[in-house]
């Protein structure tokens, strides 16, 4: 009902059909097993979309390039707005006087603007990571909501941020990424290396960040301050996601 792009754009097109293909897609695994948690159903939906979508595109011509082009279009559009609004800014008289009086804000513009640039060619070759991460998100929005609204119930509800936690074999994931990104003889799959290590880093970072949760013991202050320093809170809660694996501290706690 929502464009998601420009109207009657391929990336609109390409939108509204994954929508309904990840809809379809959550409705056939919880179709499969009505007390399967949600988040094993999404990361199953999203698989089956994926696969389906990439097969697909290579039924399609042009195969994955016109994806990738799809995305790249927009993505280009969506920043170049963003890039002229900041640079409307400093080129706006009013704009300017403020920025004189904070020193180096005006060169974080222009940073901003620099990477801008570059955003559009990589963020369109980390559209699947991106796409399945997305996805998730929207999935457990709509679980919610929908056990909020609804008198029946089709599963059990979402569990708290500090007791995140998914199966241990996902570990490959990023296993296999990190084969494709770092061993030269799988050049030829490395975007799809990229993909994989972002979507399941993001996994455990999320992992993390409810490990952290727990051990502070609902207290969200040393998570926000730790998130003033991104690279800190990235390796902290990505250590503690990855180090749950084999150590799964909340579950030691319990039986202590």
């Amino acid at each position: 009902m929502q464009p998601a792009g420009e109207p009657g754009t391929q990336y609109d097109q390409m939108a509204r059909g994954w929508a309904v293909l990840l809809a379809a897609s959550f409705g056939l695994v919880s179709l499969w097993g009505t007390s399967t948690p949600f988040f094993s159903r999404a990361l199953a939906a999203v698989g089956i979309a994926i696969g389906i979508g990439f097969l697909i595109a290579l039924a399609s011509p042009s195969g994955i390039a016109r994806f990738q082009h799809a995305a790249g279009e927009e993505l280009t559009r969506r920043t170049s707005s963003m890039m002229e609004l900041i640079q409307a800014g400093l080129d706006d008289p009013d704009s300017r006087s403020m920025l004189e009086k904070f020193p180096g804000a005006e060169e974080v513009d222009e940073r901003a603007i620099d990477m801008m640039r570059d955003l559009p060619s990589r963020a369109a070759t980390l559209l699947p990571a991106l796409l399945a991460l997305e996805s998730l998100a929207v999935l457990a929005f709509a679980w919610g909501v929908y056990r909020r609204l609804s008198p029946v119930q089709i599963g059990p509800p979402l569990s708290p941020l500090n007791e995140f936690r998914f199966n241990d074999q996902l570990i490959w994931g990023l296993a296999v990424g990190a084969t494709l990104c770092l061993l030269p003889a799988f050049e030829g799959g490395r975007h799809a290396g990229y993909n994989l290590l972002l979507f399941f880093g993001a996994l455990y970072l999320i992992r993390g960040i409810g490990i952290l949760g727990w051990i502070s013991k609902g207290r969200y202050a040393l998570i926000v301050l730790l998130g003033l320093i991104p690279q800190v809170f990235i390796i902290v809660t990505l250590a503690l996601g990855l180090g749950d694996t084999w150590l799964d501290l909340r579950k030691r706690a319990k039986a202590g």
